[in-house]
This record gives structure tokens, sequence and C-alpha cells, in this order.
């Protein structure tokens, strides 16, 4: 790249000592400075040119980047003010207030235990229809994908239906508390 950038600035000088007979005058040592000179106001001008594409490349980089962050936490900060607002759930204060969530805890577990079953099952289906080779040693990867997935989901499940369990039996414990047994 650099070699053709001097063969064009070599070419070009001798172009302008061919039209101008004083240059010729030059000496051999003043004619190579010249040579050089023109060579690095070229090249300048190329180097400018690059950063100059550069730095307009990164500030449109940054543009791109940086207004979708800026919406999302002026949304954010929306969602705070709700919350500031008292527009979150409501505290439980008495008894029917726990024993209400008690039971929507209760209903919510027993949701997750019926979605684990829902799994089990589609599982089982599953492996029905999948066509086994009997020479295959392994398992089959289609039914080791499905299970996989259904085994995430039926852990993910169980978690959330203890969870479920556990905060029933948190809220029955207060309302028996208010209620003072």
């Amino acid at each position: 790249m650099r070699s053709s950038v001097r063969c064009a600035v070599v070419s070009s000088i001798t172009n302008i000592i061919r039209e101008t007979p004083e240059e010729h005058e030059l000496t051999e040592s003043e004619l190579i400075i010249s040579k050089e000179k023109n060579m690095l106001e070229i090249i300048g001008q190329r180097n400018s040119k690059t950063t100059s594409w550069l730095i307009v490349s990164a500030l449109s980089l940054l543009l791109a980047f940086a207004a979708p962050i800026m919406s999302r936490a002026q949304e954010s900060k929306q969602d705070r003010s709700d919350h500031a607002a008292g527009r979150e759930a409501p505290i439980p204060q008495t008894v029917q207030d726990h024993l209400n969530l008690a039971e929507s805890y209760r209903k919510k577990a027993a949701g997750h235990r019926s979605e684990i079953e829902t799994h089990k099952k589609m599982l089982a289906e599953y492996s029905k229809g999948v066509a086994k080779n009997p020479k295959d040693i392994g398992e089959n990867p289609y039914i080791k994908k499905m299970r996989l997935h259904c085994e995430e989901n039926m852990n993910d499940a169980e978690n959330l239906a203890r969870d479920a369990g556990e905060m029933a039996r948190y809220h029955t414990f207060r309302a028996r508390e208010l209620q003072g047994k």
C-alpha cells in the first residue's frame, strides 16, 4: 500500500519537475527531502480521512446503543414511581387477609403440581411416538432432549410448588397468630 503511494508521489514529483525548469537545479538531497515532504502530506491527508471516518463510526455506534439504554432507564424510573405512589400489592393486616393469601398460595401450589404431572405425561407420550433403533445402545437424542426439557420444567415447578406451600403455611400461621390461637 505504501509502495503504491510512494510510486504515486514519485511520479507526481517527476511530472512537476518536468513542468518547472527551476526545480531541475535542486540537489539530489533537496529533491529527496521534497519527495518525503510530499509523501508525508499525502499520508497525513489519508490518515485524517481515516480518523474522521473512525470517529464518525464510533459516535454512530455509541448513539445506536445509548438510545435504547436511556429509554429503558426512563421506563424503570416510571416503574419505581408506580411503587412510590402506593400501587404495590397490599400488605395483609387482618386474619381474613392472611387466610385469603394462604388459600391463593395453596391454589398456586396445586397448579404447579399439576404442571409437574403434565410434563410427566408429555414425556411418556413423546417417548412412545419416537422411533427406536434396536441397535442403538444409548438414549435416543430426541427423547433425551425432551426428557431434559421436561425434567427442567418439573424441577422448576416443584420448587415453585414448595415455595407456594411454605407461603401458605406462613400466612396460615400468621392468621392463627392474629386470632390468638
